[in-house]
């Protein structure tokens, strides 16, 4: 480390960086990394010229993702939004949603979420809801969503073979704790379609048996899904919530079915 060239030992002083840090990332790849993440030059040539193309070509893809599916629906994208500071907002911060995602197909979920959430009339479509939908979307993995529409499908084509009585309306003075059973179709239906999601979510989604139940109660955090509250515990079973309605309806395409 006394021998290190006076280029490198000047800007790890600039950067407030130790110079025994290079002990650290004493590997090729590591000081390629290192020099990508921090532009301080350890190390020249193919390998880092490497790393920069991928790394470009990477986010030149993701760009092209996102502009070809906004230009979807082009009416929706009027020259008016240029004015708006809400909009140019959702943009920025939409657009640095899209770079830090990997998956591509998650992408096009981000281009539809803002090219229709552009009235900003409608308080739905406020830069608090819309911050907030964001959020939700980004914390989601890819395979997440696709989970909650196959659900919410399960529910869409069950929910009308489910048959319930009404109960007995109570005409006693005590008065009784509110109740949990609102849902009390919606479990009807989960009863008849949870055998059969499950073995989908395993053959399609390669979601080990052993594993949904922890993988389903994970996806009541988004807000998008809630469980059903059974006295012996946590199952996995649950209903989409109105809040996913709201953001199914500004990502969801046909499809996706």
């Amino acid at each position: 480390m006394n021998n290190l060239p006076k280029t490198i030992e000047t800007s790890l002083k600039k950067s407030s960086i130790n110079i025994e840090f290079l002990d650290i990332i004493d590997h090729p790849v590591l000081k390629v990394l290192f020099e990508f993440v921090t532009g301080i030059p350890i190390i020249s040539g193919i390998l880092f010229d490497t790393v920069i193309k991928t790394w470009s070509n990477i986010q030149k893809q993701k760009t092209v993702i996102f502009f070809n599916e906004l230009k979807n629906n082009p009416e929706k994208l009027h020259e008016g939004l240029l004015n708006s500071e809400a909009f140019i907002h959702k943009f920025m911060i939409t657009y640095k949603a899209v770079l830090e995602t990997y998956n591509m197909e998650k992408i096009k979920f981000f281009a539809r979420l803002l090219k229709n959430s552009v009235n900003d009339d409608d308080i739905d479509y406020s830069i608090e809801n819309y911050e907030e939908y964001l959020k939700i979307l980004t914390d989601l993995s890819y395979r997440e969503i696709l989970v909650l529409f196959l659900i919410d499908n399960y529910f869409e084509k069950y929910l009308s073979q489910v048959n319930i009585e009404p109960k007995e309306e109570y005409t006693g003075s005590i008065p009784l704790p509110k109740s949990n059973d609102s849902h009390e179709q919606e479990r009807a239906a989960i009863k008849i379609f949870r055998k059969e999601l499950d073995n989908q979510l395993e053959k399609e989604f390669l979601i080990p048996r052993e594993v949904i139940k922890d993988f389903l109660i994970r996806l009541s955090r988004s807000r998008l899904y809630e469980q059903v509250n059974y006295i012996g515990g946590e199952t996995g079973d649950g209903y989409p919530t109105p809040l996913y309605r709201k953001i199914k309806e500004l990502i969801y395409e046909d499809k996706l079915k």
